[in-house]
């Protein structure tokens, strides 16, 4: 992932999220399934949505929800009042519509995920696999402080949160022209959202996917200062980010948000993309009990273990640049290559991803010249090649006269 983007533009989904616990009292275990289908470890559905979602302050969405739970008409539900209050604040793309029919497609994904997530207790159960059961926050709190004791909000974090919250219990409803105050107020990251249902804990949901990229972002920056693309602060920042989300919306919930964002904000190298799809299931899925540790350890804790995962033997992390495909300047052409690359690794699912030297970035991946043109490896423009011989395509019945291509 670009670091200039460093989840600038990070697509929040906020979802009605569900939990599928592998234990005695779930429907999960009294499904019967064919040994064969337990027999290897399933693999997660593909994410394929056709309606793109617009993009909006992950802030402005939590005031809005806040809006709803403080003064909504509680008969009409929460999504159609985001929908129209958000058409009001952003009517140039904002549509009715846009969420009622994305949800269509939500509710058809959750479904087939619930199916993996049965076929998932089955393999571990067959593998004697623990599991970590989904948690939850409460569904309701019953004020900002309570909300900062079990969230363990730092100084900062509170007042940010208290900013937002005097904007939502204003007398009257927030306007478009407070968002520039919203910036000053709580240093907005201008991080985007697309929104596709109601969250937990009544209006919270937005704030805890911000929550995490700011907690992400902070301890990057602390244990791996000045960290490039691709090297351990990278892989760090998307492992820990996937788990704190895991934590407080879910997988399913930490899966919607991280591949919405790479799937609308996509790597110069498809291989980049692919190391941070596979960093993001290391921390919501593969390790994130090593992550998560005990019931009552802090998220603090929760950081230093991804820290000491990072840094710790050479056998929790794959180097691609030491692959084939991955050498030098050279990158994977696809997603695909790029994912086969990866899991034909020993232990892959279980160790996480990174490039032991920054990776120089070509500006010309990608950019395709017409004939006559080469493109400039420091600009990324195509330019004309004053040396470039047209007649190098002259047919047998044409002549080359002043560089072109003549009939005898």
């Amino acid at each position: 992932m670009k670091k200039t983007q460093v989840f600038k533009s990070l697509t929040i989904v906020l979802l009605i999220s569900f939990a599928v616990a592998c234990n005695q009292d779930s429907e999960i275990v009294q499904v019967d399934f064919e040994e064969s289908e337990s027999s290897l470890k399933p693999k997660e559905p593909e994410i394929q949505f056709s309606i793109d979602i617009p993009y909006f302050p992950w802030e402005v969405l939590h005031v809005l929800q806040r809006e709803y739970y403080h003064k909504g008409n509680k008969n009409v539900k929460e999504v159609e009042y985001l929908e129209n209050r958000l058409i009001q604040l952003y009517p140039e793309k904002a549509y009715k519509g846009m969420y009622t029919s994305f949800q269509d497609e939500l509710a058809a994904y959750k479904e087939e995920y619930a199916q993996y997530q049965i076929q998932l207790c089955k393999y571990q159960e067959k593998m004697g696999i623990n599991s970590h059961i989904e948690e939850y926050p409460p569904a309701s709190f019953e004020s900002v402080e309570q909300f900062r004791s079990i969230v363990e909000l730092s100084d900062h974090e509170f007042e940010k949160l208290k900013s937002l919250e005097e904007l939502a219990t204003a007398e009257t409803l927030m306007e478009r022209k407070a968002l520039p105050s919203i910036k000053q107020r709580v240093e907005s990251s201008v991080v985007f959202a697309g929104l596709s249902g109601i969250g937990t804990a009544l209006g919270y949901a937005g704030h805890f996917a911000g929550l995490s990229q700011d907690r992400a972002n902070q301890k990057a920056e602390e244990f791996y200062r000045n960290w490039n693309q691709g090297e351990r602060g990278d892989a760090f920042r998307h492992v820990f980010v996937s788990m704190h989300l895991r934590r407080y919306l879910t997988k399913l919930g930490a899966k919607l948000i991280m591949e919405e964002y790479e799937r609308q904000n996509p790597n110069l190298y498809p291989g980049d993309t692919e190391m941070d799809l596979h960093n993001n299931i290391v921390g919501r899925d593969t390790q994130y009990n090593t992550f998560r540790g005990s019931y009552f350890s802090s998220w603090e804790t929760w950081a230093s273990n991804v820290r000491n995962y990072i840094n710790g033997i050479p056998e929790n992390g794959l180097p691609m640049d030491q692959l084939e495909n991955w050498n030098g300047s050279t990158t994977p052409s696809s997603k695909a290559i790029a994912e086969s690359d990866i899991t034909a690794q020993f232990q892959s699912a279980y160790r996480y991803v990174y490039y032991e030297k920054t990776r120089s970035v070509s500006l010309c991946y990608g950019v395709n010249c017409i004939q006559g043109y080469n493109c400039n490896n420091i600009t990324g423009q195509c330019e004309y090649d004053p040396g470039y011989n047209n007649c190098v395509n002259c047919g047998p019945t044409e002549e080359c006269i002043n560089n072109i291509c003549r009939p005898f």
